[in-house]
């Protein structure tokens, strides 16, 4: 599916044939030149852990956001209970390929945790997310260079 997507994505760049400029430089070195910062992708440990995944991830991208090893549900399943095994695998694979990497949503209404919509008091959920987010942010401070998160009234939805 990646590879799908990286050739679509690459035939939208560029003018020129898709086959001729994958001969002379990766998708992110062809962004690069136009001026981008980087030609970035989803991925996560499931896709780390397939050879032909990782393959094209280091050859044609720049950047990597976690699909979902870093959401709340994935992060802290109970209250003050951190697993951050997906979220450091991820990390480590795109620090080690020298990849950029774009944090995704330390909070996303439609992978919260159960426990944290049975929350009914406005303090405690305050209290509760900030405790969440300052540990998550704080944990991978200086390896992550930017953080997309959606605004809280969508949380309260």
């Amino acid at each position: 599916m990646i590879q799908v997507f990286v050739i679509f994505l690459a035939a939208l760049a560029s003018a020129t044939p898709i086959v001729q400029d994958r001969a002379l430089a990766s998708i992110d070195t062809l962004f690069k030149a136009k001026g981008k910062l980087y030609f970035g992708s989803i991925t996560d440990p499931v896709d780390i852990a397939n050879s032909q995944d990782v393959a094209t991830i280091i050859a044609d991208f720049g950047a990597v956001s976690p699909e979902n090893s870093m959401k709340w549900d994935a992060i802290e399943p109970s209250r003050g209970n951190f697993n951050f095994n997906g979220a450091d695998q991820f990390i480590n694979f795109a620090t080690s390929h020298k990849l950029l990497i774009r944090g995704h949503n330390t909070l996303w209404h439609s992978q919260l945790p159960s426990w944290v919509s049975a929350i009914n008091d406005a303090n405690t959920l305050t209290t509760v997310i900030q405790n969440h987010v300052t540990t998550e942010v704080g944990r991978y401070a200086g390896k992550i260079y930017a953080w997309v998160c959606p605004p809280l009234p969508q949380l309260l939805v």
